[in-house]
């Protein structure tokens, strides 16, 4: 972690001399001065901040080369000195929980309201940047907003990124408690997923939320690990030509030629002409690692106890090379953090009926199942059954949150609950039956249930959704049946089954579902289409 914050671009020592020479102001902007006139920290460190119990809390910040610097927190002492380019760092030792709020002394200065507990960095795009107030149409989310008072969980919500071509030190952003003040512009999936966390919990939270709209996972990641591997070697290269100035100057041709054939038509009709199609940048499209750059970078070594994740969206035409980009983005951002098993829990994309190709967003989703069977230390959640058809960005984010504060429990606590719903293990051909089995969550024996017809005494439950296929690979609607544990497929079209699937569509109809009404993830038995 030290060597990291080393190697990245920072203050040089000619700003430091400004600042002994009276020249203030531009850097106080950009880092809180608390601990006299040439030492600084990133925003991060501030008042009201959280910080990560029973662990090393790492701490950084500026001052003038070979400067002294001490941090004094819960009667530790770390002295440190400045490096020959102005960068301190150190690391308290590992603390408890605390229920009340202390004081952080850095030299003379202080910063006060600290809490002890667990962090989370929630991260990804749009729907992880939602804020409550964005939210509101669901049901019991205004009175939230309204009446919510959680004095020990702290939000820093960093700013959208803008472009960055190198990683940055540091981000504009302050902590701030839920209340109802500030409820609004918070997360609502990271509101809920705090606020659920707490009432278990009853420890203080740090939310570090860090997600931007309409970003590819690609544009999240650090440029080797993005280079790593070879769909993410493409992206890189084809994003590099892409923002060269010849295509750039070349596409804006093409938009202005478009758009004058369209004002000589609209002219020719009397119709009222379209607007001027707006210039194209460099970064449209996604420009690789700029919000790593820019957001991310700067608060991934800050401890924490784990990462919440709610991005794809923007990845659903690349829906395959996903199983590859994810874990290259799960392994960067452990080993930015410091932490090779730091746990990470993400949101399997909702149904959503996308206007693209039609099985992106159900490829997308069995990417997301198969990181997760594959990648260690890691939690899904199943959300199919929450979404709007013509809304990317669906306004029920309680469930969301909630359910990822299951998984976090059972995961990261250990406790005996789940978030997710049932997942599919293997299937077995019985004559021109096919049953397929589903995974046991180490929580509590699979249990199967279906939204059709209920059960009433030995009588099976039938499901929608299913589908099978022969050695023609040619899928038809099929009979699913819930007998036990298990689901049982069966087709006259379909004598001699091979492959199944279920809920494989973007707006799939979710039928299967747990005893807890957790739906279960799509699936499919084959591999034919990638």
């Amino acid at each position: 972690m030290s060597a990291s914050l080393n190697s990245k671009p920072m203050p040089s020592r000619g700003v430091f001399r400004n600042i002994m020479t009276g020249k203030l102001l531009c850097l106080a902007l950009l880092f809180p001065c608390l601990a006299g006139a040439t030492v600084h920290l990133p925003h991060l460190f501030s008042h009201g901040m959280g910080l990560q119990r029973d662990q090393p809390v790492p701490f950084w910040g500026w001052a003038e080369p070979g400067e002294s610097v001490t941090v004094e927190f819960a009667e530790q002492v770390k002295p440190v000195k400045a490096d020959a380019t102005g960068k301190w760092q150190i690391a308290l030792d590992p603390l408890p929980a605390s229920a009340a709020p202390r004081t952080l002394r850095i030299n003379s200065a202080s910063v006060t309201n600290v809490l002890v507990g667990d962090v989370f960095l929630c991260s990804g795009q749009s729907n992880m940047a939602m804020s409550m107030e964005a939210a509101r149409r669901y049901p019991g989310t205004a009175e939230d907003i309204q009446s919510t008072s959680l004095p020990a969980v702290r939000f820093f919500q960093a700013p959208n990124a803008t472009f960055r071509e190198t990683p940055q030190e540091d981000v504009e952003a302050k902590w701030e408690p839920v209340a109802p003040a500030n409820n609004a512009h918070l997360s609502a999936v990271a509101f809920y997923f705090a606020k659920s966390l707490h009432a278990h919990l009853q420890v203080p939270l740090g939310i570090l939320r860090a997600s931007h709209g309409g970003g590819s996972a690609e544009i999240k990641m650090p440029r080797e690990a993005l280079l790593s591997v070879p769909s993410g070697k493409k992206f890189y290269e084809d994003a590099i030509k892409r923002a060269s100035p010849e295509s750039v100057a070349a596409r804006n041709r093409i938009f202005q030629e478009r758009y004058e054939a369209a004002v000589r038509d609209a002219k020719a009709k009397g119709a009222k002409p379209p607007e001027p199609p707006k210039p194209v940048s460099a970064v449209d499209g996604g420009y690789p690692c700029s919000d790593w750059n820019g957001v991310i970078a700067p608060i991934i070594p800050y401890a924490k106890r784990g990462i919440v994740w709610y991005q794809g969206e923007h990845n659903a035409g690349r829906a395959f090379a996903y199983r590859e980009i994810f874990p290259a983005l799960i392994r960067s951002w452990r080993a930015a953090s410091g932490q090779p098993g730091l746990p990470f829990l993400f949101v399997q994309l909702p149904a959503y009926d996308s206007p693209g190709k039609s099985d992106d967003w159900a490829t997308l989703r069995e990417s997301m199942l198969v990181t997760l069977q594959t990648v260690t230390n890691t939690a899904m959640i199943v959300t199919i059954d929450h979404g709007e058809r013509d809304n990317i960005h669906p306004a029920d984010k309680q469930p969301v949150g909630e359910r990822l504060a299951l998984e976090a429990r059972r995961l990261i606590y250990g406790q005996p609950v789940t978030g997710c719903g049932p997942l599919y293990a293997r299937f077995t051909v019985d004559g021109a039956n096919l049953v397929v089995r589903f995974r046991d969550t180490g929580v509590s024996p699979v249990s199967l249930s279906a939204t059709t017809t209920p059960a009433m005494g030995g009588t099976p439950m039938l499901l929608s959704g299913f589908t099978l296929a022969g050695e023609d690979r040619k899928f038809v609607a099929a009979t699913a049946v819930i007998r036990g544990n298990t689901v049982v497929l069966s087709s006259p079209a379909v004598p001699k089954p091979v492959a199944a699937r279920y809920a494989w569509a973007n707006w799939p109809q979710p039928s299967l579902f747990d005893a807890q009404g957790l739906p279960a993830s799509p699936f499919r038995t084959d591999d034919w289409e990638k």
